[in-house]
C-alpha cells in the first residue's frame, strides 16, 4: 500500500496512506487546501501533486518557488516514484513507501547539494540524476540537435561574413590608395 512518511531528523513521523486518496483523485501536497498539509512557510500553497499513472505513482511539481526534490534531484518534469524514494519540499521531508512502484524513465546527470543533505538525513539513497519521461527526453534530444545545427549554421555564416568584411575592407583600402595616388599625380 503506497504511503508517504514524514521524516524529521532521521525519525519517522506522520504516515499518510495514499491508496484511497489516489483512487478518488489527484493528491496535492502543500501549505493550504491540500490533501496533505505542510504548515511550513517555505512550502508553496499547492507545492506538488501525486497521481496514478499505469501501475505506478507519479510526483509532479506545481511550479513551487523552491522546487520539489526526489532523492536529492530537483524535478524538471513528472517522475515515477519508487519505494524508498525521498521527497523533499523546502524543509519538509517524506519517504515514499510502495513495494511495487517502478517506471520507464531516462536519466540525466545533475547535482544538488541542499536536497542531497535532506535525503542523506532521511536515510535515503542519493541519486545525482534528473528523471525525465522518455517522451520528454526524446523531444529535448531532438530540440538539442536542432539548436546545435542552428549554431553550426550561424558559425558558418559568421565565418563567411567575416571573410566578406575582410574583402570589403581590402577593396576599400585599395580604392583609398588609388584615390591618394590620383591626388598625388594630379596635385
Amino acid at each position: 500500500m503506497p504511503s508517504l512518511v514524514e521524516v524529521k531528523n532521521g525519525v519517522d513521523g506522520a504516515r499518510h496512506e495514499l491508496a484511497e486518496l489516489l483512487d478518488r483523485e489527484i493528491v496535492q501536497i502543500g501549505r493550504e487546501k491540500c490533501q496533505i498539509l505542510c504548515p511550513n512557510p517555505a512550502v508553496s500553497r499547492q507545492h506538488c501533486e501525486l497521481y496514478r499513472k499505469g501501475d505506478g505513482i507519479v510526483v509532479h511539481d506545481l511550479g513551487s518557488a523552491v522546487g520539489t526534490f526526489v532523492n536529492g534531484v530537483r524535478l524538471v518534469s513528472e517522475r515515477m516514484l519508487r519505494g524508498g524514494d525521498i521527497l523533499v519540499l523546502a524543509d519538509v521531508t517524506f519517504r515514499f513507501e510502495d513495494e511495487g512502484a517502478t517506471g520507464n524513465y531516462t536519466y540525466i546527470v545533475d547535482n544538488s547539494v541542499k536536497a542531497e543533505k535532506a535525503v542523506h538525513n532521511a536515510g535515503g539513497r542519493v541519486e545525482r540524476q534528473i528523471y525525465v519521461p522518455q517522451a520528454d527526453f526524446d523531444r529535448l534530444k531532438a530540440e538539442t540537435r536542432e539548436l546545435q545545427a542552428q549554431v553550426a549554421g550561424a558559425r558558418q555564416a559568421s565565418k563567411w561574413l567575416g571573410i566578406g568584411l575582410a574583402i570589403a575592407l581590402v577593396l576599400a583600402m585599395i580604392a583609398l590608395a588609388a584615390a591618394l595616388r590620383a591626388l598625388l599625380i594630379l596635385g
